[in-house]
């Protein structure tokens, strides 16, 4: 979790990981699960009373999330199969509406505007699949 104080070297982990994918399917794919755990991880951390954490975290997935949407239009300017890739990733995103919908009602003030914001980002990558 992104409290804890050793989570740097998973970070490091990530990157690394990140850096080394040259195959532009393979490295949405990853950073789609990327985005999938910052977000599980931010609705831990709203349930532990941390919501600017929360928001950071998932603030992070969601740059994640936008990366592997740029990486699946890379994939099909190369010419490659993204059908099933692309309704994998709608439907994560339909996931992540979801979930973001319910930190919406656990937050309040400033957060939860910023997770309000997150719900209208997520809408409109959604709809630019």
């Amino acid at each position: 979790m992104p409290d804890h104080p050793l989570y740097f070297i998973k970070a490091i982990r990530d990157r690394i990981i990140d850096f080394l994918i040259a195959d532009s399917l393979k490295k949405a794919d990853f950073l789609l699960l990327s985005a999938d755990k910052r977000l599980a991880s931010a609705a831990v951390l709203v349930e532990k009373g941390k919501p600017e954490l929360a928001e950071t975290t998932a603030s992070k997935g969601q740059v994640y999330l936008a990366r592997s949407i740029s990486e699946v239009e890379k994939a099909k300017s190369e010419g490659k199969e993204t059908t099933t890739f692309i309704t994998k990733l709608t439907s994560a995103i339909e996931k992540h509406e979801e979930v973001v919908r319910d930190i919406v009602t656990k937050t309040n003030g400033p957060v939860k505007d910023r997770f309000t914001a997150m719900l209208d980002e997520l809408n409109k990558q959604r709809k630019s699949l």
